[in-house]
């Protein structure tokens, strides 16, 4: 068994830094929080971080879908993996809550959870 460890990183001016950092520590994945009300952009750090590493996986953790427009999302998306290639992202996404939600039925900016993430996989994927 092989054990690889990630960080968590607050998307701020400094987050690009301490990615790189983590990455010549030996670290699998860098997380950064989806919180706009609180943080700078997430896409935008991370695209910083992938322009300054070379290995380590890149993602957000957790996305929130309400706080953007899927096509928006999916922008991002693409933006990342221009930067970063096809393999250097993951995300998740869904409501952060203590109770469990049923999201199929949550509205979101682009409509119910599994619309919008069915939309922003087709963007991301080149299918507008």
């Amino acid at each position: 068994m092989t054990l690889t460890m990630s960080c968590v990183l607050v998307p701020e001016a400094r987050s690009a830094e301490y990615a790189r950092i983590a990455e010549d520590l030996g670290y699998a994945r860098a997380w950064f929080y989806d919180s706009p009300a609180l943080y700078s952009d997430v896409w935008v750090r991370m695209c910083q971080a992938a322009e300054r590493t070379d290995r380590i996986g890149l993602g957000t953790g957790v996305m929130v879908p309400s706080n953007r427009h899927p096509l928006t999302t999916a922008s991002a998306i693409a933006t990342l993996v221009d930067v970063a290639g096809p393999t250097g992202y993951a995300w998740e996404w869904g409501p952060v809550s203590r109770r469990g939600w049923r999201w199929d039925n949550r509205r979101c900016a682009g409509g119910t959870w599994s619309g919008t993430s069915r939309r922003c996989r087709a963007c991301s994927a080149g299918r507008w």
